[in-house]
């Protein structure tokens, strides 16, 4: 028969087991997924930032490819995010205040402070991410020609580098992994470079002319050492899954343009001519590429509508222009009422194409 001391022993230790696997199943939350999941979408739903499903993808091992999630899969979401999440919020909610009627002087000078008040287009993130259309592939190289006016690369030298691989062997890398790079010319440590991704050439959808290529970056390497002709960096961040043999550009500070909310419709119509992450249809907070730009009348936070032509022109939806080149710009969907999809027509706000 156990003595008293024994079976305290032996409650104790079955508590303490009780309380590791209690703690086990509530340190995540699990997502079952639904036809059209993807993580970007987990994790604008569940941590209202999409930003965050690289967190999500180190989570869950189990998925190699974060483009390739399935119906009925369970994805698991830590805690200690969803945790951050709240705390984000808290941290941004004000206590409430008892409300005064403010003196003459003082509503004068809160009209005043309110005038200058400014915020971001969108965030930084995104500005980032968003991408733009090229003309070229970012490249250095040597000029070998001109013609028309624009100069001609050599395909020696198609790019800054490369990511190469890594010391994992895994070919989707993310925020802290360390890889191997293939850089021209040589890197420093501490030297930082964007990583993109290119997309197929853009094709204008009535013209058929080529206008160039979706230049997105999918994250920041930062060079940790060079040594006996190898160059490791580490994923600093990650706006998308990172590959090997991505491509390497200059880094360089990049800032949302800033505004007081006034934002502009001009008298500029246009077509939609390219989507982004390769959906075949866009939805809200998606990103279009558009083919009008400063040049044509267009800057950046000017709103238009949408429209899809068939039989019948139909208001499908409200885009704003986030980032803008010479003759095309790109601008992200504010509002779907229906698909949105290259081929699609915008126009000012107040006033429809005929």
């Amino acid at each position: 028969m156990l003595k008293p001391k024994a079976i305290i022993t032996v409650l104790a230790v079955c508590l303490l087991f009780m309380t590791v696997a209690f703690a086990q199943t509530e340190d995540v939350k699990e997502h079952k997924t639904v036809a059209g999941d993807t993580l970007w979408g987990i994790a604008h739903k569940e941590l209202k930032d999409p930003f965050m499903w690289p967190a999500i993808w180190k989570a869950n091992p189990d998925i190699k490819n974060p483009r390739w999630i399935y119906p009925g899969q369970i994805i698991r979401i830590p805690s200690s995010l969803i945790q951050k999440d709240e705390s984000d919020k808290d941290a941004v909610r004000k206590p409430k205040e008892t409300y005064r009627e403010p003196a003459q002087e003082e509503a004068v000078d809160i009209k005043k402070e309110a005038a200058v008040v400014s915020f971001p287009v969108v965030n930084e993130h995104l500005i980032v991410s968003a991408g733009y259309i090229a003309e070229m592939i970012p490249v250095i190289g040597k000029v070998d020609e001109c013609m028309t006016g624009k100069a001609a690369f050599r395909n020696t030298n198609p790019d800054v580098g490369q990511v190469n691989d890594s010391a994992s062997g895994r070919t989707l890398y993310g925020v802290n992994d360390v890889v191997y790079l293939n850089v021209d010319p040589p890197a420093k440590v501490g030297d930082k470079f964007y990583v993109v991704h290119i997309s197929d050439e853009v094709i204008h959808p009535i013209t058929k002319d080529t206008i160039g290529h979706v230049v997105t970056i999918s994250g920041i390497a930062k060079v940790l050492e060079v040594k006996n002709g190898d160059t490791r960096a580490r994923i600093i961040k990650s706006y998308s899954e990172i590959a090997r043999g991505d491509i390497l550009d200059t880094y360089y500070e990049i800032k949302p343009v800033m505004t007081t909310g006034k934002f502009r419709s001009p008298d500029v119509n246009g077509m939609i001519i390219a989507a982004s992450r390769q959906t075949i249809v866009s939805a809200s907070e998606d990103i279009v590429y558009l083919d009008r730009g400063c040049k044509d009348g267009i800057e950046i936070g000017d709103m238009f509508k949408t429209m899809a032509v068939n039989h019948h022109t139909v208001t499908n939806g409200t885009i704003q222009v986030i980032n803008c080149k010479d003759h095309t710009a790109t601008a992200i969907i504010r509002k779907s009422d229906a698909p949105i999809v290259p081929g699609n027509i915008f126009a000012k706000l107040e006033e429809q194409v005929k």
